[in-house]
């Protein structure tokens, strides 16, 4: 079998109640040919001295501090991290998941050499691991829009990187705060073909839920939050209509309009006004009345009642010509 040497990046963070488990998955591995190199983006507890352990014995753990001259963040981090790879393919990891066995393994089966990037899947799970449930994926020649739309759940850890596939690109968004991968791997699949890539079916990771992860902090409306998934969501609505994708612009459209009924019911004036000047880019040719309409709702929306007068509803049926 080939045994290119593979890349383990993560960022790091007070990660202490979790990343024993994980770096403990990383050093279980069938494959040997690994590095992993850990960036701490500033911690203040024990994940620095837990992370020492593992270096002490084995040197395949590299433990680098996020330097003054890099953004702090976990965007930040990750591209920090690529730079310093000098593995021939690479995986971004969370300093809360943990590896399978077989995780790299069940990777480099799947590769052959035109292929720019392998996906495995794996299971959504616990806080404390005990519970498993599948994330299923499937294969598909339409990858952008199947994961757009969030038919393929493909997550930080499914995607192993043929790391030539990505010099000279833009990596991760060092200026948004929610959503980091999804905006990273659209771009990244946007315009490919099936000769790209490949996915195989295999469960190789488990991806914890837990309190303390973006996706749980992001059940509080939080308005940096928010205008990261209205740059996302807009960029898909642009590819949408580009592609004539009816169905997919009508899903990114309603998505906006659901932002746009929590940025008003959240007073969040700036991201809701960022919402309108999108669709109206967008949609101003054949649907001047909708845009002016929510420009309407926009305005009224400190006199009216806007948490009883479910406005978007209506707004979210109306056909979307493109």
């Amino acid at each position: 079998m080939n045994t290119p040497l593979v890349s383990i990046l993560i960022p790091v963070f007070n990660a202490e109640k979790y990343i024993r488990a994980t770096l403990g998955g990383i050093s279980g591995q069938t494959y040997s040919n690994w590095e992993c190199i850990l960036v701490d983006d500033g911690s203040t507890d024990a994940s620095a001295d837990i992370i020492q352990d593992f270096i002490a014995d084995d040197s395949r753990f590299q433990l680098i501090l996020r330097p003054n001259g890099v953004k702090k963040g976990a965007n930040p981090c990750r591209n920090f991290a690529f730079a310093l790879a000098k593995g021939e393919w690479v995986n971004w990891f969370d300093a809360d998941d943990v590896m399978l066995p077989d995780f790299i393994s069940e990777k480099i089966t799947l590769i052959d050499s035109d292929v720019d990037f392998v996906i495995t899947s794996g299971y959504n799970a616990d806080e404390n691991l005990a519970t498993k449930k599948p994330i299923n994926l499937y294969p598909t020649t339409d990858l952008y829009v199947e994961y757009a739309l969030w038919k393929l759940k493909i997550l930080t850890p499914s995607i192993m990187f043929r790391k030539s596939f990505l010099d000279n690109k833009k990596l991760f968004d060092e200026n948004i705060l929610k959503g980091q991968e999804a905006e990273f791997f659209s771009r990244l699949f946007y315009g490919l073909t099936q000769n790209n890539y490949v996915i195989g079916d295999a469960k190789t990771f488990l991806y914890r839920n837990h309190n303390d992860s973006s996706t749980a902090r992001n059940r509080t409306y939080r308005a940096d939050y928010k205008a990261s998934e209205i740059q996302h969501v807009s960029r898909n609505l642009s590819n949408a209509i580009v592609l004539k994708r009816a169905i997919f612009a009508e899903s990114s459209y309603r998505l906006l309009i659901n932002l746009l009924h929590k940025a008003i019911i959240h007073r969040d004036k700036q991201n809701a006004n960022q919402i309108v000047l999108v669709l109206s880019q967008h949609l101003k040719s054949k649907n001047r009345l909708l845009i002016l309409a929510l420009q309407f709702v926009v305005f009224l929306h400190k006199a009216i009642p806007i948490r009883q007068f479910r406005w978007d509803a209506a707004f979210k049926k109306l056909p979307i010509r493109i």
